[in-house]
C-alpha cells in the first residue's frame, strides 16, 4: 500500500529541513500522541543505523515496532524503515527547492506484509484507502503548519 502527499512550506530549504531532521522535537510529538519512544544511537545528531524503539496502541491493541534512519542527505532527503506486527514500511521525506523563500515537501510511505496477520491488518487498511489517505494527508498537513510556525516565529 502506498500513501503520498506534498505541502509546499514559505521557508528556505535549510530550514525546513532542520526543523524536519530535529529527531528530538519528533520523539516529544510522539509522546504527546500516546506513542513510547526509545532512541538507538544517534544521541549527537543524525546518522545512518540509528533507530527508535516504539510501542503504541492500534485498534485496541499494544503494538511494537522498529524503525531505522537508512536515508539521509542533508537537504533534501530523510528515508526511515519500520517493522513490527507484520508490517515493514518506508517513510520518506524529499525537499525541492523551489526559489530561496520557498520549499515543497514531498512524503511518500510504503507498506508491505510480512505475515498473514499482517496481510489481513493491510488489507483491511486498503479497504478503507480513502479515509486514511485522507487523514494521512491532513496529518502531514497540519505537521508541515506547525513547522511553517515555528520557523516564521524565528525570522
Amino acid at each position: 500500500m502506498d500513501l503520498s502527499t506534498q505541502e509546499d512550506v514559505e521557508a528556505p530549504i535549510a530550514q525546513v529541513f532542520g526543523a524536519l531532521s530535529d529527531f528530538e522535537v519528533v520523539e516529544r510529538t510522539a509522546t504527546r500522541r500516546g506513542v513510547d519512544v526509545v532512541r538507538r544511537g544517534g544521541a549527537g545528531g543524525a546518522e545512518l543505523g540509528m533507530g527508535w524503539d516504539i510501542s503504541f496502541q492500534l485498534r485496541g491493541k499494544d503494538r511494537n515496532a522498529t524503525m531505522e534512519l537508512v536515508g539521509y542527505e542533508p537537504s533534501t532527503l530523510i528515508a526511515i524503515e519500520g517493522d513490527g506486527g507484520g508490517i515493514t514500511g518506508r517513510f520518506d521525506i524529499e525537499l525541492i527547492e523551489l526559489s530561496p523563500s520557498r520549499t515543497r515537501i514531498v512524503v511518500r510511505t510504503t507498506l508491505g506484509a510480512k505475515t498473514l496477520p499482517g496481510r489481513l491488518l493491510l488489507q483491511s487498511m486498503k479497504l478503507a484507502r480513502g479515509r486514511i489517505a485522507q487523514k494521512y494527508a491532513q496529518r502531514i498537513s497540519e505537521y508541515v503548519e506547525l513547522i511553517e510556525s515555528k520557523l516564521v516565529n524565528m525570522a
